[in-house]
């Protein structure tokens, strides 16, 4: 079962990141415009922002001649949104006012992460418009105040202009972008291969039931009597069930070794880390315990074959659901993602994902720790229980 479930994960890792579909999610946002074709200073801005401004990394604008292109490349989910140039805004742009607004359109009810990004867009777009208008003109002013001629100004005026362009053009001097990943500051690749190979080890207890069937009361009581209590037998058990996860582990590291010297495949440079994933494993040691654990605990505890398999499952599930290992839990309500954080599932995505990034580790070691000690403390309890029947 361990070789099936190691095979079926790494299958369906390797089928993700090599389709490159998440990759979608990475592209800039196409915008569209119309009414450009006519201004060159409008044109010289669309340049600017295509070739020099950092806005480059995020969108890429696409000119359309009509308004009904632009609709129809909308519908067909070609561009995310369009925006249309009028003459009278641009008359009075060139008049150095600010009186027309202009609108973007987007899909009918959208309210997804494209109507945010343009907000934010024609945000920045209107105060660089507005409040270099304000200083340019302001300028404009108190030179005509103190009697200046109209070429002085103009030359003033013109320095100014120059002077706010090179301030938005040089934004990138003052800023550094930085790659979040997807989830836990994890790129795609590292985060499907750390969240899989979670739900693996996970699930491998699960893959021992077969260890909690049996005569298990008798055999407890009779090792009672020969003076081995409920601590000692658990404590002796658990251990035992504990060489399943290291065997998921060799397996792992067995499997990415075959990958790396035969096949040449180079999982580090494909996860963008600067060592071989194989040397995660050992950061994965204090999980795989917290999961040994409540695997074992939930085993031992439920009676009934169907009973055992059925809500060890289910928890399993909803563990790793909620944890992140199948969708980043960035996506989830605040609540939940509190909630991922104090289950065994969510504390093991934190404890690896920080010891790939750097992060810290003592706040998720405390609480898997914690699991380890409840689970077995409740596994003897449970064993105690059985003794005295």
């Amino acid at each position: 079962m361990i070789l099936l479930l190691a095979v079926l994960f790494g299958t369906g890792a390797y089928a993700v990141i090599r389709d490159g579909s998440y990759v979608e999610n990475q592209k800039r946002y196409t915008l569209g415009y119309v009414g450009a074709a006519d201004n060159s200073l409008l044109r010289s801005g669309v340049f600017l922002l295509e070739n020099e401004d950092s806005a480059k990394e995020m969108i890429e604008l696409k000119e359309y001649e009509n308004e009904d292109d632009a609709k129809t490349a909308l519908r067909a989910g070609e561009i995310s949104a369009y925006v249309v140039i009028t003459k009278e805004f641009m008359g009075q742009l060139d008049a150095l006012a600010n009186g027309e607004k202009l609108k973007y359109y987007a899909t009918s009810g959208q309210k997804g992460i494209t109507g945010v990004m343009m907000d934010e867009i024609a945000a920045v777009a209107g105060n660089i418009i507005v409040y270099t208008e304000k200083g340019i003109l302001s300028l404009d002013q108190a030179m005509e105040e103190r009697g200046y001629e109209e070429q002085d100004r103009i030359l003033q005026m013109t320095d100014c202009f120059n002077s706010y362009v090179d301030a938005i053009l040089n934004r990138d001097s003052k800023v550094e972008i930085v790659s979040l990943g997807m989830s836990d500051g994890l790129s795609t690749p590292a985060y499907y291969f750390t969240t899989l190979m979670l739900f693996l080890f996970i699930m491998i207890p699960f893959c021992g039931i077969w260890f909690f069937l049996g005569q298990r009361d008798a055999i407890a009581q009779f090792l009672k009597a020969k003076g081995l209590g409920p601590a000692r037998q658990v404590l002796a058990e658990m251990f035992a069930f504990y060489l399943l996860n290291i065997f998921g582990q060799l397996f792992v590291v067995i499997l990415l070794e075959i990958s790396r010297v035969v096949l040449k495949y180079d999982f580090a440079t494909l996860l963008k880390i600067g060592f071989q994933p194989y040397m995660l494993l050992p950061a994965m040691t204090l999980p795989i315990l917290a999961f040994t654990a409540m695997g074992f605990f939930l085993l031992d505890a439920i009676q009934g074959v169907v009973n055992k398999v059925l809500v060890t499952f289910i928890i399993d599930i909803f563990m790793a659901y909620v944890a992140g290992f199948f969708y980043p839990r960035v996506f989830f309500p605040m609540e939940v993602q509190m909630l991922s954080n104090l289950l065994p599932s969510g504390a093991a995505l934190t404890y690896v994902a920080n010891q790939m990034v750097g992060g810290r580790l003592l706040e998720p070691a405390i609480v898997l720790i914690a699991y380890t000690i409840l689970f077995t403390f409740l596994s003897i309890m449970v064993r105690k229980a059985r003794i005295k029947l």
